[in-house]
């Protein structure tokens, strides 16, 4: 290619080249027919000059790299470069001798060789500095393109271009002088060329080619290549986040088939063509109105059931998606659980906005990223995080900047009140997209029109308010096209007798349309119907035989029409009268199609109801015009929710036996679902997955849905989903049912809660149990009533754990169930592989139901709904959360913009609304089912401390806060009424009285102030007592409103009559602050807490004595209004939630009456040894191979730091906060000896020299003791010798969680979770979990036995020896 490129075009390059030759070697030779130029003649006395060898060679290097450089010029990036520094080449050229004949000679001038030529060095010296500018400047440039060229450079290329201009400019005067001026100053040229070449090698330098050049060429590719690194970084970054936020979004709770073109809807379909052509044009105008054109944003479409409102609505949405407009659809339906469900609604729009393009999809996910609990938060949360500022901050993305969410069937939402929050939540958020609409249909049912009542900006279309003439005319169009449809099926006009002829006949055409009325349901029926059976004519005669069922009931045509088409599938009076088998298997197939809770397919049907495939679709093929049974992987679905009430309800259907009789078959579809369950689908390690610890966490099973599909196949997920749902709906118990439950119960309740783990369904088994429980109440079966009971405890207690691992409710539930209660006993079995507690669970159920991990901080506030459904906390960061008061489970949460705890929280009047006040002064009201924020209270500038409403009067709410100020405001205009000073400092606590007359409150300088707040605006003091000498922390009312106590920084709590300035009682058993006190429903005990405490005190109201204490660290706590729960929470983050009548202490005597801080095994195993803190202060010794407490000692008066048993084990040594050391005789549990003189706390002790010395360590000095005894230890000399005392630095145990016995490794981790393994901590997997209302402070293990000191005094003492079996040498 080079030689071909060189021979096509000839270059300046090949014109010096030639050149070049002609002057070495001579003019050419004359060819055939030429002559050559006669010699010059020369004067007389003039000298020939004669090129000599070394100037011709040095001439040709120079003309070499002359064509070298005009080389590489033609790939300068620099535009005027090439020019500039060319010219200087030929000029270079033509000054060594250029031209050997004169360039302006005539043919007739003599030839003249200039002198400059005749000098080898000059010629040298221009052919160096060619060579130099060739290669250190022209080629390096040459590779590069003009935007791969630095600034600067670019500015040094164009001075040397510009130095080499004026350079040359002499030698351009040069070459147009005359032959005879040029040979007279030819010397003067020799002189001036070597001063050119001198120039030029400066200019070269100047510029700095060898250096400059190349190093900034190699600094531009270094950042060339650094800014793509970057950019490709950048790009690998960016995708990274966008991959991660993508992965958010399509975990995002969804309904799948929201969508309006799922395919399995129950067969919606799209307005017929050229029906419905007004109100579509309607909603199309009001669609595409600009912003601006109409301040509604959201249409509701109503009208009654079968007038059309879906296949408006989703004709509406195929439209609009075809356009690039369609943001997200649902599509409610009762057939399927998650379209009736009203938290998936928003999450469910979301997902389908995030596929709309990829910058929705990162905005969502990065909303999902900063918060993961954003799809369990209030609606309002939900759609704004989710929905709102992602399209706000895209709409520029879009082509149109429009989009629109088409919601249908509303009315199909399972729950009313929430279906009413969703039409206010959608109305108040589109007021901040104005650029988005909202099409939402339903039937006008109470509970929606009233929330379309409280807001007035939408629009509003009345489908049954049409006028019939207009709806019948589409009615008409539809029929009469879908029926010449069908006539195209029939037999050739030849064969069919006249009547056939034109069919339908017009006047059987309208009388259908007259038998429709405004129900396209109907005609949509009465279509399929005549079309299903190949014989459309006697099909049509059929229904036309119905337009003799008249009522005035607005559904009574189509009630008949139902009828006539379940008489033409399963005649009632045919020739071989009625079919019973047919008609049974119509009861059960379609009878559980109808109550189903989630639809499905025609296999799984056939699975569940046990009857054949083939029948189940027999029986389905004679109700195709109402039921949808398409695909077999598809669930079948009924067309219409009218035919699904029309089936369910008396007055409806008059025909008995099409009737569903619901309570009967909710019964029986009870029954199926615990046979299916019991029959070989539920058992333990359901997954075959083994007892190894790599089984025990769900998250890192490998493909757990495929397992569990295999394993647990659809209709068994149903039965486990919805067994007690079905119970919930029989009312009447009998023999067949109560014994079947008792065998579920009493066999298969724990496999059934491994089930629901492995589905993610924990939530719902608590709520299961609980249905379950409640119903077994109405049985006699006391064993029954018992087993549900303990079944609802047990998943309640332990649901933290079992959500992480299905096997968890054997290894850790399971052995953490009170061993007398009836569940473990009848499963304890089971605990085969799992570690077994031996001392530390109670006999009975504790008073606490269940422990909730936080995950906001610490828990500053607690508070009960009104009707006690809910509850509130308020942590220290921002949050504040709702749950159900059932089973803990999230309901709602807010978030604060800004940091401060949220001190204070309270129910108003009606659950709809929470106050809430924080530690720099704000106090807001928040919609608890939107999560937005209501109304702010303003004129508050210090920490609110108190909230509390007027039971009275609910509209007025007092708040107390550290300026020293009561405030009264009105909730419903957020306005203060009055401020009410008189505390001369903080106020800390504020109640009001039962008859809403009186406020109490209580502050920093220990007074208790009464208020008359008859008259809000008008309020006053009335009384003080001085009630405390320190600042009153607590403050509670007896439900009676006869009495009420405090408790105060002074450790006591006081017990007043309401109108004595004198206490009735003084309790002094804290020992410390008081923060916290509650009343009992009854008012016969007072529950009071301290605030580092680990325990509740629990008092009788009567005569003031201290009835026994109850585990907990409490520092907030609330009452349901009914008594039966009890909410305590603490800084630690942990929520708990307790049985509330009267809870009965929990303490076990054999434990530490506080915190554990010490805790050592002796040389053997056998023994084991605990030591208190500075409030108990005892020493115990427990057997621990039985988990039996034998004996406790005491001796030491601060806390018991340290403990170790001598090496025969006949001696304890125990060292104290108190310096001192004492030494026990195990057996007798006798003090033997007790060293003091240390010069500080005792962190160390142990046995040395076959037990003859005691080493005691403290922070900076060990001490060595002689303590030889003599073989009877009751005549040991009782003077120990101090052998040495060596100051040293002795570093304190850093308390880890972790030791090795064995060769078994044993640890614990976050969640309180258990990990062992064999040999190595590689081989460390779960084997199990505390509980969380354990709060674990420290532990030792040894051979087959570990031992948990706890917070509270516990002492958890498990056997583990039946997990090392399934432990092997690694996981």
């Amino acid at each position: 290619m080079k030689s071909t490129d060189q021979s096509v075009t000839r270059s300046k390059a090949d014109f010096i080249s030639d050149q070049a030759a002609s002057r070495i070697n001579g003019p050419p030779e004359p060819t055939q027919g030429q002559t050559c130029d006669p010699p010059s003649e020369t004067k007389p006395n003039e000298k020939v000059s004669e090129r000599s060898p070394a100037a011709r060679t040095a001439a040709a290097g120079l003309k070499l790299a002359l064509i070298l450089a005009e080389k590489a010029l033609d790939g300068l990036p620099i535009p005027g470069a090439k020019a500039a520094i060319g010219g200087v080449l030929i000029l270079i050229d033509q000054a060594e001798v250029g031209n050997v004949f004169a360039t302006d000679r005539s043919p007739t001038e003599p030839r003249t060789e200039q002198k400059a030529s005749s000098n080898p060095e000059t010629l040298r010296k221009l052919q160096s500095q060619v060579e130099f500018l060739t290669t250190n400047a022209l080629q390096p440039l040459q590779t590069l393109s003009e935007d791969e060229l630095p600034i600067g450079m670019k500015e040094d290329v164009n001075r040397f271009v510009e130095t080499l201009k004026s350079l040359g400019a002499s030698w351009e005067v040069r070459a147009k002088r005359g032959a005879a001026r040029r040979w007279v100053e030819a010397t003067v040229d020799e002189e001036d060329l070597k001063a050119f070449a001198d120039d030029v090698k400066q200019a070269v330098e100047q510029f700095q080619f060898s250096n400059a050049i190349q190093g900034r060429l190699a600094d531009k590719r270094i950042e060339l290549k650094l800014d793509l690194v970057q950019k490709n970084q950048m790009a690998f970054h960016e995708d990274d986040v966008f991959r991660d936020r993508a992965r958010l979004v399509d975990d995002l709770p969804h309904a799948e088939n929201a969508r309006y073109d799922t395919g399995k809807l129950g067969g919606h379909s799209t307005c017929f063509a050229g029906t419905r052509v007004e109100i579509m044009r309607t909603i199309m105008n009001w669609l595409d109105a600009p912003e601006g054109a109409s301040s509604a944003r959201l249409m509701w479409l109503n009208g009654l059931a079968g007038i059309g409102k879906s296949t408006i609505a989703k004709t509406i949405a195929g439209r609009v998606d075809a356009q690039g407009l369609l943001a997200g659809s649902f599509f409610f339906s009762r057939g399927d659980e998650k379209l009736t469900d009203p938290t998936l609604v928003f999450p469910t729009l979301a997902f389908q906005l995030a596929k709309l393009n990829n910058f929705f999809k990162s905005s969502i996910g990065e909303a999902l990223e900063s918060d993961h609990d954003i799809p369990f938060a209030g609606m309002q949360i939900q759609l704004q995080e989710l929905i709102v500022k992602p399209l706000r901050s895209n709409i520029s993305s879009m082509s149109r900047k429009r989009v629109i969410f088409v919601l249908d069937a509303l009315d199909e939402c399972r729950d009313h009140q929430q279906t009413a929050e969703i039409v206010r939540t959608l109305i108040l958020c589109l007021r901040l997209i104005p650029f988005a609409r909202v099409l939402l249909t339903s039937r006008p049912e109470p509970h929606i029109e009233e929330a379309f009542k409280s807001a007035a900006e939408h629009n509003e279309v009345i489908l049954h308010e049409i006028e019939q003439a207009v709806v019948q005319a589409d009615i008409r169009l539809y029929l009469r096209e879908n029926l010449r449809e069908l006539s195209k099926n029939l037999n050739p006009p030849s064969k069919l007798d006249e009547k056939k002829l034109g069919w339908p006949q017009e006047e059987d055409l309208e009388t259908l349309v007259q038998m429709s009325g405004t129900l396209f349901v109907y005609a949509a029926t009465a279509l399929r119907f005549i079309g299903t059976r190949n014989n459309p004519v006697r099909q049509m005669q059929i229904i036309l035989g119905v337009h003799k069922v008249s009522g005035a009931k607005a559904y009574a045509r189509l009630d008949g029409l139902y009828i006539q088409l379940l008489n033409e599938g399963f005649p009632l009076d045919g020739e071989d009268g009625i079919d019973e088998e047919e008609l049974a298997r119509f009861q059960w197939v379609i009878g559980t199609l109808v109550l189903l809770r989630d639809p499905m397919t025609g296999q799984t049907l056939s699975d569940f109801t046990g009857e054949r495939l083939d029948d189940v679709k027999s029986t389905l093929s004679y109700m195709q015009s109402v039921i949808m049974s398409t695909a077999p992987d598809q669930p079948i679905q009924i067309y219409h929710p009218s035919f699904r009430d029309f089936l369910t309800k008396s007055e409806r259907c008059s025909e008995p036996q099409y009737l569903i009789n619901t309570k009967h078959m909710e019964k029986r579809l009870t029954l199926r679902c615990l046979s299916l369950l019991m029959n070989g689908h539920l058992r333990r390690n359901i997954l075959s997955l083994g007892e190894s610890p790599s089984a025990l966490v769900n998250d890192r099973i490998d493909d757990l849905a495929g397992l569990l599909e295999t394993k647990l196949p659809p209709e068994a997920q149903y039965a486990c989903l919805y067994w007690s749902e079905h119970l919930r709906e029989v009312e009447d118990t009998d023999q067949e049912l109560e014994s079947m439950l008792y065998k579920y119960a009493s066999q298969y309740l724990l496999f059934w809660i491994e089930a629901m783990s492995f589905m993610k369904q924990t939530m719902r088994a608590i709520a299961a149990m609980r249905q379950a429980s409640s119903w077994a109440q109405r049985t006699s079966n006391e064993d029954l009533k018992t087993l549900l009971h303990d079944g609802y405890r047990f998943i309640l207690s332990h649901q933290a754990t079992i959500q992480q691992g299905a096997m968890q409710v054997y290894h850790s539930a399971l052995p953490f169930t009170p061993h007398d209660t009836l569940l473990y006993k009848t499963y304890e079995h089971e605990e085969v592989h799992s570690m077994h507690v031996l001392h530390g669970v109670p006999a009975r159920w504790s008073p606490c139901l269940a422990s909730l991990g936080g995950s906001h901080g610490g828990i500053m506030a607690t508070a009960y709904s009104h009707d006690g459904s809910l509850f509130a906390l308020g942590f220290s960061d921002p949050y504040v959360t709702v749950r159900t008061a059932s089973s803990g489970e999230l309901f709602a949460s807010f978030k604060y913009s800004t940091p401060q705890e949220v001190r204070s929280l309270v129910f108003l009047p009606g659950d709809k609304h929470i106050v809430t006040g924080t530690t720099i002064g704000t106090i807001s009201q928040w919609s608890i089912l939107t999560g937005s924020l209501h109304q702010s209270y303003d004129g508050v500038f210090s920490s609110v401390t108190c909230l509390a409403v007027c039971p009275e009067t609910p509209s007025i709410m007092a708040s107390a806060s550290k300026d020293a100020t009561i405030r009264l405001w009105n909730v419903t205009s957020g306005e203060c009424v009055c401020a009410l000073d008189g505390h001369g400092s903080s106020v800390n606590v504020v109640a009001f009285t039962a008859s809403g007359n009186s406020l109490l409150s209580g502050s920093e300088d220990g007074v208790i102030r009464v208020w008359d707040v008859s008259t809000p605006q008008s309020s006053q003091e009335v009384r003080s007592i001085s009630a405390h000498s320190s600042a009153i922390n607590a403050l509670a009312i007896s439900p009676d409103g006869l009495t009420y106590s405090t408790g105060a920084d002074d450790h006591l709590v006081k017990i007043f009559a309401m109108d004595a300035n004198l206490p009735t009682f003084t309790l002094t058993d804290h020992s410390q602050a008081v923060i916290w006190l509650a009343y009992t429903t009854n008012g016969a005990t007072l529950l009071s807490s301290g605030s580092n405490e680990r325990h509740c005190r629990l008092w009788n109201t009567s005569d003031g004595i201290l009835k026994g204490l109850t585990r907990g660290y409490v520092t907030q706590a609330a009452f349901s209004p009914n008594g039966e729960r009890l909410v305590t929470a603490s800084t630690d983050g942990i929520c708990r939630i307790w049985a509330g009548r009267d809870p009965s202490p929990t303490i076990d005597p054999a434990d530490h009456s506080d915190w554990v801080v010490s805790v050592a095994f002796s040389p053997s195993g056998e023994l084991l040894a605990t030591g208190g803190n500075e409030n108990d202060r005892n020493v115990k010794i427990w057997n621990a191979l039985a988990g039996t407490h034998t004996r406790t000692l005491s001796g030491h008066s601060w806390a018991v730091y340290c403990l170790a048993f001598s090496a025969n084990e006949s001696m304890l040594a125990s060292g104290s906060g108190d310096t001192s050391v004492c030494v026990w005789d195990v057996t007798s549990g006798d003090l033997i000896l007790k060293l003091d003189g240390h010069n500080n706390w005792i962190m160390g002790v142990e046995f040395v020299e076959n037990d003859s010395h005691l080493i005691a360590r403290t922070l900076k000095t060990t001490y060595t003791w002689g303590i030889a005894m003599q073989d009877d230890l009751r005549e040991q000399d009782l003077s120990p010798n101090l052998l040495s005392k060596q100051w040293e630095e002795n570093k304190q145990n850093p308390g880890y969680m972790s030791g090795s016995s064995q060769g078994y490794r044993f640890s614990m981790g976050e969640s309180h979770m258990v990990f062992m393994g064999k040999d190595s901590w590689r081989s460390m997997g779960v084997v199990g979990a505390v509980q969380e209302e354990y709060r674990i402070t420290g532990f030792a293990f040894h051979g087959d036995r570990v031992v948990f000191a706890c917070t509270d005094g516990s002492v958890l003492i498990l056997d583990v020896s039946r997990i090392k079996p399934n432990l092997g040498n690694g996981v």
